[in-house]
């Protein structure tokens, strides 16, 4: 299993035991992400199982960078908070088709959906914070 731990535009970080145990995977999936275009950087962290992307959100989204790492890592990717909003699709003009189905494109979409929607709920939930000192 992969976890989203954080998201922020630009920057996604990821949790796996799978490249944990395999240093040969993680320096195979980092070279492989390298080569994603819209991927300016790739840190990956053998000791804490994390990965780390910072991307350029015109080129690439969140919900492409996870449903390429279910593909490589063979596994499904789990965001922490589930909350649903109605956002628009991920940017996909101009991409590689990485080979997903027609459900992986679903699960990368709803994968963006749910991945913003835990942005604006930490958003709200600071906002309240530092105006309301409610939180």
């Amino acid at each position: 299993m992969i976890e989203v731990i954080h998201s922020t535009e630009g920057r996604i970080r990821y949790k796996s035991k799978a490249i944990k145990s395999d240093s040969r995977k993680a320096n195979v999936l980092k070279a492989k992400l390298w080569q994603l275009p819209g991927v300016e950087d790739v840190i990956i962290n053998r000791t804490s199982g994390c990965i780390v992307v910072h991307y350029s959100s015109d080129l690439i989204s969140a919900g492409e960078i996870s449903t390429f790492l279910e593909n490589e890592l063979h596994t499904p990717c789990l965001a922490r908070r589930i909350t649903p909003v109605n956002l628009p699709e991920p940017h996909t003009a101009g991409r590689a088709n990485f080979n997903s189905s027609t459900l992986s494109a679903q699960f990368a979409a709803s994968a963006g959906r749910v991945i913003m929607g835990v942005l604006f709920e930490e958003g709200v939930r600071f906002s309240m914070k530092r105006l309301f000192g409610v939180g």
